[in-house]
């Protein structure tokens, strides 16, 4: 257990903090590199755990892809890099077991399997049938027309779009159901045009012919999701003075839409060349609800940030929360609870707050979720102390999150 003090009786924040680079975006660059045949450099390349560990296995393949044996690729519970890797590895000369932790085994990615097989991959599973593990042998896919579920992770998406170029016969791609987290898919289509990729985005489809991958260096900009923690910082202070280096408004995060967001909780955003400033205003609402379908990863900031501002909340789209790392929505659920407020699922996709913070006595768990722990580690503002356990599981996105943290007033016991 450790305990999170926030010894500041006015309660005021301010410092100037260097923001992680955006994991995403280095995730993508890096499936991308290894498909040029590493002709491009990655500046301020994502030094989360994440981002090291599908590097480290980009460089592992480059060694094992012509071994005749069966090579297993353990990817923890890292979710981008077992889809990312799960169309790639059809593509790469060799038999592969893709595998990661006991969590990883219980996410769901029988729609990306059957998409890529449809494809010309062959893919089948070790276990249970939809879930990892993972046997693939990497041959040549030729591509063409197929269908994905687009109701589940983007992810999926991205990591067959990802390889389209490098198809023969490319890819025209339709989706069954409505897209959740479209602006990562856009991102990544973003990332594929930064690099001279045509692409054709209608309603429910995309094409993508065969052709040449242009490289030219790409620098990664800092990360609006590790931001949204600042701004959760900021909303439950008195007063902020804080700057947050490295934050462009280029459009490729989706998750920027927090300094929108923000607006209601009283937080002010100024953009700079080199960051934003954040500082307070004296809007304040009394309730928010919101559709979080595009926008998951910033969902347990902003539940937690209306628990401490005591704002009554309805939080939609939240059902892809289910197999994140983990079960977010029912671990939202109990840990808001601990803390004194009315928290209620429904359908299993939205998410009812009605506030009263009181100090809890239980420790807050973090389930082995690094989103979890940044999101409830805020409330120090409010509670002056906060309990919670496993804090460095931080290191997945963040891994210099409760150095920064320490940087602008909390202590660490």
């Amino acid at each position: 257990m450790t305990t999170l003090h926030f010894n500041n009786s006015n309660k005021v924040l301010s410092g100037e903090i260097n923001l992680p680079s955006s994991k995403s975006i280095t995730n993508r660059a890096l499936i991308l590199k290894y498909l040029a045949k590493n002709s491009f450099s990655i500046l301020n390349q994502s030094l989360a755990d994440d981002s090291i560990l599908l590097d480290n296995t980009l460089k592992k393949l480059q060694l094992l892809s012509e071994n005749k044996l069966t090579n297993e690729i353990f990817i923890d519970n890292a979710g981008t890099a077992m889809r990312f890797l799960t169309a790639l590895l059809s593509i790469t000369k060799g038999n592969w077991s893709l595998t990661g932790s006991e969590r990883m085994k219980e996410r769901p990615i029988a729609g990306l399997v059957d998409t890529l097989n449809q494809l010309g991959a062959q893919i089948s599973y070790q276990d249970n049938i939809g879930f990892p593990p993972l046997l693939i042998k990497g041959d040549f896919v030729k591509g063409g027309n197929a269908s994905i579920e687009a109701n589940t992770s983007s992810q999926f998406i991205t990591s067959v779009i990802l390889i389209a170029a490098f198809l023969e016969n490319g890819l025209s791609l339709s989706f069954k159901d409505k897209i959740v987290s479209k602006p990562y898919i856009t991102m990544t289509l973003n990332m594929l045009d930064y690099f001279g990729i045509k692409y054709s985005f209608i309603n429910n489809y995309i094409a993508i012919k065969k052709q040449v991958f242009h490289p030219k260096d790409i620098f990664i900009e800092s990360d609006w999701s590790a931001a949204s923690y600042w701004y959760e910082m900021a909303a439950l202070s008195e007063n902020v003075e804080i700057k947050l280096n490295g934050l462009s408004n280029s459009g490729w995060q989706g998750d920027a839409i927090i300094a929108d967001i923000f607006k209601e909780f009283g937080v002010n955003t100024e953009f700079l060349n080199d960051g934003v400033c954040l500082s307070k205003t004296k809007s304040r609402i009394k309730s928010f609800s919101f559709d979080f379908t595009d926008y998951p990863d910033i969902a347990p900031t902003i539940a937690v940030c209306c628990a401490g501002l005591g704002i009554n909340a309805e939080l939609k789209g939240l059902g892809g929360l289910i197999i994140k790392e983990c079960d977010r929505l029912h671990a939202l659920e109990t840990e808001l609870k601990k803390i004194g407020c009315n928290a209620n699922i429904f359908n299993d996709n939205t998410l009812l707050i009605e506030s009263s913070v009181i100090n809890p006595q239980e420790i807050i768990h973090t389930y082995n979720d690094h989103r979890m722990a940044m999101s409830f580690a805020p409330l120090a503002i409010v509670l002056g102390k906060l309990n919670l356990d496993n804090i460095h599981v931080v290191k997945k996105s963040y891994p210099g999150f409760w150095n920064d943290f320490q940087r602008v007033g909390f202590r660490i016991d």
